[in-house]
């Protein structure tokens, strides 16, 4: 009985680890991640259903942000898609417009992506640590 018991303890710890996980190695999609490119403007990332993203650049403010990066607007900013291998806690995406392509790999730490953003254009890259905003 004693077996049975450590069993179904072992088996609930396991299911609320992989739950826990699972919470902290998935984004969000009711707001819009930002980072600070320099003292002014910010890199936009916005995630939606069937796996799309929306991305752009701009000195506009995060509330701003949330009603401007949407599938409305997506003439105007940069579309692709994304992955995320939720088991490891990684992201990918690529994005691309008229002007240029964008790529970005990187990890989900709780509410934070910590991602290299490698425009595709000049084949440079930089590191940013993205905040989540949520729509108000």
């Amino acid at each position: 009985m004693k077996l049975i018991s450590t069993i179904l303890v072992l088996c609930a710890l396991t299911s609320f680890a992989q739950t826990e996980q699972s919470k902290q190695c998935s984004i969000s999609k009711n707001g819009v991640y930002y980072s600070p490119i320099d003292s002014v403007s910010h890199i936009y990332i916005r995630f939606s259903e069937g796996d799309t993203v929306l991305t752009t650049s701009s000195d506009i403010d995060y509330d701003l942000a949330t009603k401007y990066v949407v599938s409305q607007n997506s003439d105007y900013l940069m579309n692709g898609k994304f992955q995320v291998n939720e088991r490891r806690c990684l992201i990918r995406l690529k994005a691309k417009n008229q002007y240029g392509k964008v790529k970005m790999d990187g990890i989900i730490s709780d509410d934070k992506l910590i991602m290299t953003v490698i425009n595709k254009s000049d084949n440079t890259s930089k590191d940013f640590v993205f905040n989540f905003y949520p729509e108000i």
